[in-house]
């Protein structure tokens, strides 16, 4: 077993750390948050002036309440189906064997599965047990899973420990399934504390002293701090937006020496102030839809948890631009059931409904009221953030019969990406650079949605294996300038790389609709020859019209890959893609052929999908779609 970190640090070494954070940068990077915030928080905090941030065990009469409001109805009995099966069935046996198959061979799926399976089955339980007040029933099987959890080697994945070739090295990083284990445990005292240390005494403390131990007193303890890169990072990602709130709400819940408590809070700020401050005003995020419930999302969860702990603390923060853009820039996104997907995301990701609807009541947002409706008909939350998420789900606070905001017609990430909506066509236009945090080659691409369902789509990723972080990224069909529109010129295709970049300047109102230009003059290696590359997308109520125009050194012949979920179907007036027509000016089909990458197909978009390759010859060429 490796050995846990040394004792706690104490309130002035968390200081000593956090004011190493602040050397070396600008002093508003890091308190973009703290400065929002009421100026008393961490003096309250200290001070032990805190609230719970839900309701215990104990309190029935919320719990009764909380499984009776009507949003709730449908989800808590499908939780509690499950929870009764889970009565009978064996708990998911953990093997070391398992684990080292990464460090062997890069295999991460078969010890992450029954590790999450672990975390999602203890999450229905404590819900089931909470709901029903029925210890008897449940409290058992909580505690078989608790205890298993707590006799783990370690919380952290495989993919995410450091390794001495096939050997795991002695200390683990603090990592995203860590943290997310500690929230578990963490909330399980918060709500059940008092109950389990009647069956089994002592065990209440025992969770918390090894789960601060493993998670939030991580950063501040030598051995293990600089294992933590997410929390030292300059310029973060969802990695530090998402670590950092799940250290926060770990303190909340189990930290009792309150000075360390407050000085903890301040300090997981800090990294999480910088994310924000690199986050443009307008609130996108380039790593995706997907990411959202763990980078944007997890700010507004940040926000959200110490609102909850020092009430009203937050009020500012609410207000505040960019804060707002941040967490309604997924409403730009939906379409239908469907989000529009970029970089390593899928189009089914959905958003978490704790945030919409805790979202929509904090920033009296009508575009998130709209994604707040939604229903939800099972335990939400992916990986081992089911019991944190669904806790938060049902008690959100009521909201009234606020109006719906549909997204806007164009929603403009300057230089980044956009989307433009007309009559019941939706289309979106890629820009930015080709280094972005889970990046793909796809400067220029565009997807296309008619009537909420997908025509030309963005592929997204598989399931995450080794090669998708290392040197052979780029081999993978899905990440590469190829697996994407964009043009491909005499077989050369767009590289990662920072310097390869395309501007994406506001849309022009025409008569009828809306024109943008994204320019992709500097997003290819200098063997493609590209001088000027122009992509200009025009869309009205009924026609989206993708015109490219580029000047090459020497003639080469371009190409595009087209891929769609829609059966293509060749007419002489062009190619029938369901109820949409695709008419081509100066381009030729090459080919239409089958993707047959069946994890592709059934586990991200469920149905089968169609590469078309066009060719031209020409400097111009134009694709219309067209309602028939």
């Amino acid at each position: 077993m490796f050995d846990l970190p040394p004792p706690p640090p104490t309130a002035a070494e968390v200081r000593m750390y956090t004011a190493r954070q602040e050397k070396d940068l600008p002093k508003a990077m890091n308190t973009v948050l703290e400065s929002l915030f009421d100026k008393d928080l961490f003096k309250k905090l200290a001070e032990g002036k805190q609230a719970r941030l839900f309701p215990a065990f104990s309190d029935r009469k919320a719990w009764k309440a909380a499984a009776e409001r009507p949003e709730n109805r449908e989800f808590v009995a499908s939780i509690l189906k499950d929870a009764d099966k889970l009565l009978t069935s064996p708990i998911p046996e953990l093997r070391f064997s398992d684990f080292r198959k990464f460090g062997i061979n890069g295999n991460r799926t078969d010890y992450e599965a029954p590790y999450l399976r672990r975390r999602r089955e203890l999450a229905a339980l404590v819900i089931a047990e909470c709901i029903t007040g029925d210890k008897a029933k449940y409290q058992a099987a909580v505690i078989d899973r608790c205890i298993l959890m707590l006799e783990e080697w370690t919380w952290v994945l495989p993919a995410h420990q450091r390794w001495t070739g096939s050997v795991p090295q002695k200390y683990s990083m603090s990592d995203l399934f860590a943290t997310e284990t500690g929230v578990q445990l963490a909330l399980l005292v918060h709500l059940l504390g008092d109950e389990l240390d009647k069956d089994l005494p002592g065990l209440a403390d025992n969770i918390r002293k090894i789960t601060l131990s493993r998670t939030a007193w991580t950063s501040f303890v030598k051995e293990t701090s600089k294992l933590n890169f997410w929390y030292h990072d300059d310029i973060p990602n969802n990695w530090t937006c998402w670590c950092t709130f799940n250290n926060i709400f770990i303190s909340l819940c189990l930290e009792q020496d309150r000075e360390r408590l407050a000085a903890m809070v301040r300090a997981y700020l800090l990294p999480a102030s910088r994310y924000v401050w690199h986050i443009p005003e307008h609130g996108f995020s380039a790593e995706g839809p997907g990411y959202y419930n763990q980078s944007n999302g997890m700010i507004f969860r940040t926000i959200e948890v110490l609102n909850r702990a020092v009430t009203g603390s937050a009020e500012k923060v609410f207000q505040d631009k960019k804060i707002r853009n941040m967490i309604e820039f997924i409403g730009a996104l939906s379409v239908g059931k469907w989000f529009i997907n970029y970089s390593d995301n899928g189009p089914l990701c959905g958003v978490s409904p704790d945030l919409m609807r805790n979202g929509a009541y904090y920033l009296n947002s009508p575009l998130l009221e709209q994604l707040a409706r939604l229903p939800v008909k099972k335990m939400p939350g992916v990986n081992c953030a089911s019991l944190q998420v669904t806790t938060s789900t049902l008690f959100a606070p009521q909201r009234s019969a606020k109006a719906v905001k549909k997204a806007d017609n164009v929603s403009w990430f300057k230089d980044q990406f956009l989307v433009l909506r007309s009559g019941g066509m939706v289309s979106s236009l890629k820009a930015g650079h080709n280094v972005e945090n889970h990046n793909h080659n796809d400067l220029g691409h565009f997807t296309l949605y008619r009537n909420n369902t997908p025509v030309i789509i963005d592929l997204g990723t598989c399931s995450y294996a080794k090669k998708n972080f290392s040197s052979e990224r780029y081999t993978l069909y899905y990440t590469r300038g190829s697996g994407h529109n964009a043009a491909v010129f005499g077989g050369v295709e767009q590289l990662c790389g920072k310097e390869y970049t395309a501007s994406l300047p506001e849309p022009v109102k025409t008569k009828t609709g809306y024109r943008a230009v994204c320019d992709l003059s500097k997003a290819y290696p200098a063997d493609a020859g590209v001088r000027k590359y122009t992509r200009t997308a025009e869309i009205d109520g009924k026609t989206l019209i993708v015109t490219d125009a580029f000047e090459l050194a020497s003639a080469k012949p371009a190409e595009i890959h087209l891929y769609t979920i829609q059966k293509p179907v060749r007419e002489k007036a062009g190619v029938r893609l369901g109820n949409t027509l695709l008419v081509l000016e100066n381009w030729t089909v090459d080919s239409i052929e089958p993707l047959n990458d069946p994890e592709m197909e059934k586990f991200r978009w469920k149905t089968p999908i169609t590469k078309i390759t066009l060719k031209t010859e020409k400097n111009t060429a134009r694709m219309i779609f067209s309602h028939e």
